[in-house]
């Protein structure tokens, strides 16, 4: 569950991620609202670590392989 504080910013990013195929990769959305002026989201569960958080401790191999395989991702759109 992801919590942002404002709707809008939650709706942008639904309609992101419903826009793009699938090829790309992303969580299946499970629910989305508004609770007392903040937008919400619940994805189904993805197996892995949070990039932002893993990628200190990345050797600079790993990290350009990351980079690499997100670039991989961004070719489908």
């Amino acid at each position: 569950m992801r919590i942002a504080h404002t709707p809008v910013d939650m709706a942008r990013e639904v309609a992101l991620v419903r826009a793009l195929p699938p090829e790309v990769g992303h969580p299946e959305i499970l629910g989305e609202g508004t609770v007392e002026g903040h937008g919400w989201i619940v994805t189904a569960e993805v197996r892995g670590r949070n990039l932002h958080e893993a990628w200190p401790a990345l050797t600079p191999a790993e990290q350009r392989r990351a980079v690499g395989q997100l670039w991989a991702r961004a070719q489908w759109l």
